[in-house]
């Protein structure tokens, strides 16, 4: 998935999309709308045009989920509700440990 970068102000905002780069190897194009329309001048090289995302892509099965799943929805949702400060970080968020 291409996008904007992420927290980045640019005299352009590419329009996001996702390209199956698997077997496409040719440069992609990014389209793109310029936000100032009285822009005038180059794009200093080095820039950050577009922000790649990847992400898997396997084949899935649709599954609905039952009515106790929706009374965890809204425990953990008036659980959240309950902390004024730091809600997910205290209650939810699970540390990680990376190798």
């Amino acid at each position: 998935m291409f996008v904007q970068p992420f927290h980045r102000e640019s005299v352009f905002t590419i329009l996001p999309g996702i390209v199956d780069t698997d077997k496409y190897s040719p440069p992609i194009n990014f389209p793109f709308v310029l936000n100032d329309i009285n822009f005038t001048g180059l794009i200093p090289a080095g820039t950050p045009i577009a922000q790649v995302i990847p992400f898997k892509r396997d084949s899935w099965n649709l599954k609905f989920g039952k009515e106790k799943d929706i009374l965890k929805i809204t425990s953990d949702h008036t659980l959240l509700r309950s902390k004024f400060f730091d809600g997910y970080k205290t209650l939810f968020r699970q540390t990680k440990e990376y190798k």
